[in-house]
């Protein structure tokens, strides 16, 4: 028994000291690497804006709206229209807007040089004793448009004088579009517009300004002052009919209708629906001029976008316009007084 038990005492021994051995001989356990520390960006932080709606003001807000009327012979039938819709426009600004209407255009003074033209001037009737009317008898052609309105704007004995804190619409009428000297090469068979380039050539006349040209003059001569280009003019979809032949798209008033800055309204001057034409060009200005504004502390860009909530409802850009750091709502959905309005800047 004895003996049995010590067999059994060294055999346990040595399997301890097996076990002791062979921890004793294990291979150093590998060193725990330190895991990369990579920096939380911090979540940009959004700009909130809190307004709450306001009641119409008393004071309507002051528009100067200019209309620039080529008075050359292709404009008759176009010279008329305006004549008979002019005053149903402007009695839909009574009730929205403080405004002012000039209507430039005259008789042009190349009678004599063209002899396809045919001289006319506009008639206001009624409008001419009004005071809120005023027509300034400058000759306005087939591309000098621009021209005359930046001349009307920047010379010191200029006959228009706009109200330094009304917005100004100018509305240009023309079947034509400012044209280049060089331009003048594909119609060199129409005998006017020989005499029209000789002019040119002889700095008798202005070469006519371009809208490249005029938005670099404003934006360094103007840049404060609120102005959208409207008009109706030729363009791509014109189809041109017994009374209306379109010269050439108006491609200069276009690409001014559609800058950021200027925006604003140009339908087709072929299409008969005057009535039509009339009635979207006042209410694009009484949009445009809403007394629903609202100035924000970012002007927003590429890098600077917004969303506007409604009472916490996310609003759809159709339904707004911002012009430099200025929120517009369109009459559709303006907010009523006790509305909530909240713009979170995107992107800062």
């Amino acid at each position: 028994m004895l003996k049995f038990m010590t067999f059994f005492t060294m055999l346990a021994t040595t399997l301890i000291g097996c076990e002791q051995s062979s921890f004793e001989g294990a291979a150093p356990s590998l060193p725990v690497q330190p895991v990369p520390v990579v920096p939380i960006e911090p979540e940009p932080q959004l700009l909130t804006e809190f307004f709450d709606a306001r009641p119409e003001p008393q004071d309507k807000p002051k528009v100067d709206v200019l209309f620039l009327m080529d008075t050359s012979g292709s404009m008759i039938e176009e010279k008329d229209a305006v004549e008979t819709k002019l005053q149903e426009f402007i009695s839909k600004f009574d009730d929205s807007l403080d405004y002012h209407i000039y209507v430039v255009g005259s008789e042009i003074g190349y009678v004599g040089i063209f002899p396809d033209y045919i001289p006319f001037d506009i008639n206001l009737g009624d409008l001419t004793d009004s005071e809120r009317v005023t027509k300034i008898d400058e000759p306005v052609d087939s591309f000098n448009a621009l021209q005359v309105f930046y001349n009307l704007i920047s010379e010191e004995d200029s006959p228009l004088v706009l109200r330094q804190d009304a917005t100004l619409e100018v509305v240009v009428i023309s079947d034509d579009n400012p044209i280049t000297l060089e331009e003048t090469n594909f119609r060199l068979d129409h005998p006017a517009l020989l005499e029209y380039k000789q002019l040119f050539l002889d700095d008798i006349i202005q070469f006519p300004l371009q809208s490249a040209e005029l938005i670099r003059l404003l934006d360094e001569n103007f840049s404060e002052k609120q102005i959208h280009f409207n008009g109706f003019i030729g363009n791509e979809n014109s189809v041109n009919t017994a009374t209306c032949v379109v010269q050439n798209i108006g491609q200069d008033y276009i690409d001014l209708s559609i800058h950021e800055k200027y925006t604003g309204f140009t339908a087709d001057i072929c299409s008969d629906d005057w009535n039509s034409k009339f009635d979207d060009l006042a209410f694009t200005i009484i949009d445009q001029n809403s007394a629903q504004k609202y100035a924000l502390q970012q002007v927003p860009s590429k890098e600077i976008k917004l969303n506007l909530y409604i009472n916490d409802v996310l609003i759809d850009e159709e339904n707004y316009t911002i012009s430099e750091n200025e929120i517009v709502f369109n009459q559709s959905l303006e907010p009523t007084e006790g509305d909530s309005i909240k713009i979170i800047y995107l992107g800062l």
